[in-house]
């Protein structure tokens, strides 16, 4: 499961409440999740995870935009794309971390992604309320009850052993209380795999390249609007390592930041026509 899905998942119980009773509507409240609101926000209101990387902020879509424009032109907006303008001062200070970035990279290929999937779905359902989804506790922890721990830091990595790791999974650790009911011990090996794999990289991987790379690196590539073609993806397999020069893959790792003239992401790419108009019904549904 990945970062898009958790995120939509946690934005569904906002944004499809008025919209339940209707089939394609809740689609679309499922693709514009998938697609849109990582800049645009969870409500369209231009408050979206990466609406800071922007020189102008992504568009509030409650502005009466929606209702000035018939359905398909919308349509082709959503997947055409717009020219936009990125803030190379918040686009560089995310870059900070490129070194991090590749050293997830480079751990792809030696994952036990069958171990890692089974504990990523118990740490969504038993840890992630309280250590975020990628291991960064990100809310404000009621008053009394001390921060949660940053699973995803280097110090905390560096200095809990795999032992530690499995004893908080199943009895807690000092302010931590132990998860009631506990996790099995069968399952205790799967939930340490995927803490381990929580570093700043990881986060960074999951949020910019595996919607299209996959989380395993693997990723069956972009599927090309309503052809069904696939446009292949570079899958980060032991063998890309051994024949890609180090320096090239962090060069790669941010070719992003060299775009000049970046744009809206070419939806068409990857949205079917019927998939631009469902998220178009749902933003016109819900405002």
């Amino acid at each position: 499961m990945g970062w898009k899905r958790r995120l939509a998942a946690s934005w569904m119980a906002v944004i499809l409440v008025p919209v339940a009773a209707h089939a394609r509507i809740a689609d679309g409240a499922v693709l514009y999740a998938l697609n849109c609101a990582q800049c645009h926000g969870p409500t369209g209101r231009g408050d979206g995870v990466d609406a800071e990387l922007f020189a102008t902020r992504p568009r509030d879509l409650h502005d009466g935009v929606l209702a000035r424009y018939p359905n398909e032109a919308l349509v082709e907006r959503i997947r055409r794309g717009t020219r936009l303008a990125l803030d190379p001062a918040a686009v560089r200070a995310r870059a900070t971390d490129t070194e991090a970035l590749v050293r997830h990279l480079e751990r792809l290929p030696r994952v036990d992604w069958r171990l890692v999937e089974r504990g990523e779905e118990i740490f969504v359902d038993r840890c992630e309320i309280c250590h975020g989804a990628f291991g960064r506790p990100t809310g404000v922890p009621p008053a009394g009850v001390a921060r949660p721990t940053d699973l995803s830091a280097d110090e905390f990595q560096r200095r809990v052993g795999d032992p530690q790791v499995a004893e908080m999974i199943r009895r807690g650790h000092g302010a931590m209380p132990g998860l009631l009911p506990r996790v099995e011990l069968a399952d205790v090996p799967a939930v340490a795999a995927f803490v381990r794999l929580l570093s700043p990289g990881f986060e960074r991987y999951e949020r910019m390249c595996a919607p299209c790379h996959g989380e395993d690196g693997r990723g069956a590539g972009v599927r090309y609007g309503d052809t069904g073609v696939r446009v292949p993806t570079v899958v980060f397999d032991a063998g890309y390592f051994a024949r890609t020069d180090p320096e090239h893959v962090r060069a790669a790792a941010w070719h992003m930041l060299d775009e000049r003239r970046p744009e809206m992401p070419h939806l068409g790419r990857t949205l079917a026509v019927a998939d631009a108009r469902a998220i178009v019904e749902y933003l016109k549904r819900t405002q």
